[in-house]
């Protein structure tokens, strides 16, 4: 994940912009991995967020959801 984070003189957050890039093995069997990085701009109270996902296919096994 890469991010940019926007503050005022006080610290308070008035952006988010981010793009999380996850690895989803050569054949996408969930997309669990992408789901749960695209997930951080709720957690503090920011005016504007902006999050892009984006799912890589590559010649890795394939990822999948670990029961919590």
């Amino acid at each position: 994940m890469r991010a940019e984070l926007a503050l005022d003189a006080q610290g308070h957050f008035l952006a988010l912009r981010a793009v999380n890039t996850s690895n989803v093995g050569a054949h996408a069997v969930s997309f669990h991995p992408l789901n749960k990085g695209m997930a951080h701009g709720h957690r503090h109270r920011v005016p504007a967020v902006s999050i892009r996902g984006r799912a890589v296919v590559t010649n890795t096994s394939p990822t999948k959801r670990v029961p919590e």
